[in-house]
């Protein structure tokens, strides 16, 4: 098994906390007033370029432990599924107590979809969700389902000739009729369902991530030049998502990233970034990042004013990370509890039987 890049993991907490103020500035406007338009949606860039990047580890590592795409996706159904359906449950509470039952189960059986993570596929009403965070869980299922099972069945073929091309014809699609990454909103079907064109894409783009991991190892070189630049790049691009407006030039940080990526997954000796603390909190990014939306389009909107001033909504800012933080953290405690009552249910009844 290869050892865990602590650099990977460092910015995974920075590029979810992007996320997460990206969308409470739909809220509490404090980048709108100062006049910047920022592109956070390249930080989910991030994440689908290392979700392929992991998925490809996996294989390499170990191509007889998942034997087709439905494997594959069924273990991390099984892994991220129990926090998906918990995450929902304040947002049903939260509907109950504000809009009553009959509306609450009437809208929440309209949105079945959403609830079984097949909303990705592009048959629901555009991408406003009831946890607006999910479509990203559903896009990397349905995506990693697909390259999976490609994987298995033709390999060389799909890395080296089909993956490169559908690469470039969906990014150029993206490009051409889209113009920016943000592609989540427009959703028409399959035909013009760009989110799941960005999440296949750059999934596959983090395939190439890992070759480019892969050959710095094989030829044996040193490493520290190469992760000072791809720190560098992930920096530039993270900072970038703060001040740039949306254009076409979002395909060019792609680049950067996968790069920056490939040069950051190589191993580090850094004891900061080995450390206890931000090894746990890369491992909680995932529960914070289900669990934001319930602070950010219910919480926050609903008991809090918006400030006038800079600095009001600066503290607002800070109070919805550390909330969001503290719900995460509460997330994996309460899904880890439910797990081991039910696995230690089924146990026993296992050996009764």
């Amino acid at each position: 098994m290869e050892k865990k890049s602590n650099m990977i993991s460092f910015f995974r907490i920075m590029f979810t906390y992007c996320v997460i103020f990206a969308h409470l500035d739909g809220h509490f406007p404090l980048f709108q007033q100062m006049g910047v338009q920022c592109g956070w949606y390249l930080c989910v860039d991030f994440f689908f370029i290392v979700t392929g990047y992991l998925l490809y580890q996996t294989y390499i590592n170990n191509p007889a432990r998942y034997k087709s795409g439905p494997a594959y996706s069924w273990s991390r159904i099984k892994k991220i599924g129990p926090a998906y359906v918990i995450s929902y449950v304040p947002i049903l509470i939260f509907w109950i107590f504000q809009r009553g039952i009959g509306e609450t189960v009437y809208y929440f059986c309209f949105r079945f979809l959403e609830f079984i993570g097949l909303h990705g596929i592009g048959l629901n009403e555009g991408w406003t969700n009831l946890n607006n965070s999910t479509w990203f869980i559903s896009l990397m299922i349905i995506s990693g389902f697909i390259i999976y099972h490609c994987l298995v069945k033709w390999h060389d073929n799909f890395v080296n000739f089909v993956a490169p091309i559908i690469t470039m014809v969906l990014i150029s699609y993206i490009y051409r009729y889209r113009g920016v990454l943000s592609a989540t909103m427009d959703v028409e079907g399959f035909y013009g369902n760009f989110g799941l064109f960005r999440c296949f894409s750059e999934m596959c783009l983090g395939i190439y991530a890992y070759k480019i991991t892969a050959l710095i190892k094989e030829k044996g070189l040193k490493t520290l030049g190469f992760r000072i630049t791809g720190t560098l790049l992930l920096v530039f691009v993270w900072a970038a998502s703060f001040v740039k407006s949306y254009s076409k030039r979002d395909f060019m940080y792609l680049v950067f990233e996968v790069v920056g990526i490939a040069f950051c997954f190589l191993p580090s000796g850094s004891r900061f970034l080995s450390s206890k603390l931000i090894q746990k909190w890369a491992a909680l990014t995932m529960y914070m990042y289900l669990a934001h939306m319930f602070f950010v389009d219910y919480v926050f909107p609903t008991f809090i004013m918006i400030p006038e001033s800079m600095g009001g909504k600066a503290i607002v800012f800070l109070a919805c990370a550390i909330a969001v933080t503290a719900g995460g953290w509460l997330l994996k405690v309460v899904t880890d509890a439910i797990m081991k009552v039910c696995i230690n249910h089924f146990t026993n009844k296992k050996e009764e039987a």
